[in-house]
């Protein structure tokens, strides 16, 4: 049996829709009122999202965090520590933005890597507005090879934020 620790940090990304696009630029060129007032949605990282201290063996085996925060481990041993990940949004009431995640991997000090697929607590989000924050969570399912090296795994995974 090894021991391995699994921590991810995080990264984001928003982007406006491509039908906003030009209308940003020419705003940017002429610089009108208007545009001044309209402003992008800002995201906060909260908690980062980890899976803990795990105890593999011969087998191959996953964890999993929900982004609701539960914990499922198959073929390994979870002892402490794993936890969803959450962000903030802030921006002009009613915009909705897609959320999307891509796989990511996580690495040791020694080289050896874990697999991992990062989940949104929800696809589309739909801002509150003014200075309310819109909440959302990450989880994520951890795959182990057998035999994974023991060490500290660690790896970053980007958010994307896509206006509708």
């Amino acid at each position: 049996m090894v021991a391995l620790e699994a921590t991810m940090t995080r990264a984001f990304c928003l982007r406006p829709p491509p039908a906003l696009l030009p209308a940003l630029v020419l705003a940017a060129l002429v610089a009108t009122p208007a545009a001044a007032q309209r402003r992008a949605p800002q995201v906060q990282a909260g908690v980062a999202l980890s899976f803990g201290a795990i105890v593999a063996g011969s087998r191959a085996g996953q964890v999993t965090v929900t982004p609701d925060g539960d914990v499922r481990c198959a073929g390994v041993q979870c002892l402490s520590g794993a936890r969803a990940g959450d962000f903030y949004v802030t921006g002009p009431k009613d915009y909705a933005v897609a959320v999307t995640v891509a796989p990511t991997i996580l690495r040791a000090s020694n080289g050896a890597t874990l697999g991992v697929r990062v989940t949104p607590s929800a696809a589309t989000l739909l801002l509150l507005g003014g200075r309310r924050q819109t909440r959302f969570t990450v989880g994520g399912t951890l795959s182990i090879g057998a035999n994974q090296p023991a060490g500290d795994y660690r790896g970053a995974y980007l958010v994307v934020l896509d206006y509708l």
